[in-house]
């Protein structure tokens, strides 16, 4: 698998009918970025190809065992998707936005073999279900929940400079950065949960005055 990024995707497409049948985009990563699967002939000729036409290129292959999200996922598939089966429905607690529809999910939409397959079988629709959880909102933010920052400029290319996008976690800076992304959307006028926030931790009260400070010295 091949991660391409700072040309248009578009760009990328034109290259894959000389590969039809070998290799695909497997993930829609943002308009400037998204990644390649397939056979791996296939993926090291396009390797090729693209560092040779375009300059200023970010290729990355991906040190995976298998060419997840392409043709050659096909022979699971369907043991998948019997294995599975129907799992128990519950409630959504919060909204979820699938990557394998790129649209707002449903209570349904997790529950069967069927779309665990597709999730396997089919690109990712990262930069869609991105622009669909921000369509129509104001002051949107962004959170990234994973052990390092690794979709920050996806999210970025995607939605626009003006929208923050935080890490949750950053290596060996694993408290320092939590309390970091709290204070940041608190103070961009998220709610956050104190209680919960602060559950197993002693805390001290002391008084402060409950007026904005005037740092402007006169």
């Amino acid at each position: 698998m091949l991660v391409v990024g700072n040309i248009p995707v578009s760009e990328v497409a034109q290259f894959l009918p000389a590969y039809s049948g070998k290799a695909c985009i497997a993930a829609f990563n943002s308009p400037q970025s998204c990644t390649l699967s397939g056979e791996s002939e296939a993926i090291d000729g396009l390797h090729q190809k693209l560092s040779t036409s375009f300059k200023n290129l970010f290729l990355h292959v991906l040190d995976v065992p298998a060419a997840y999200h392409s043709h050659m996922m096909e022979p699971i598939l369907n043991p998948i998707q019997d294995k599975i089966g129907l799992l128990q429905e519950r409630e959504m607690e919060v909204e979820l936005f699938s990557t394998v529809t790129g649209h707002l999910a449903t209570e349904g939409d997790f529950t069967t073999g069927q779309y665990w397959a597709k999730n396997i079988g089919e690109a990712v629709a990262f930069e869609q279900a991105v622009k669909t959880a921000a369509a129509g909102k104001k002051h949107v933010v962004f959170v990234e929940i994973g052990p390092r920052r690794a979709l920050q400029r996806n999210i970025i290319e995607t939605v626009g400079n003006g929208t923050p996008v935080f890490p949750s976690v950053q290596p060996d800076k694993d408290y320092e950065t939590l309390l970091t992304v709290v204070s940041k959307v608190f103070k961009l006028g998220s709610e956050v949960d104190w209680e919960e926030f602060y559950k197993g931790y002693e805390t001290l009260r002391i008084p402060c005055p409950r007026y904005q400070f005037d740092s402007i010295k006169k």
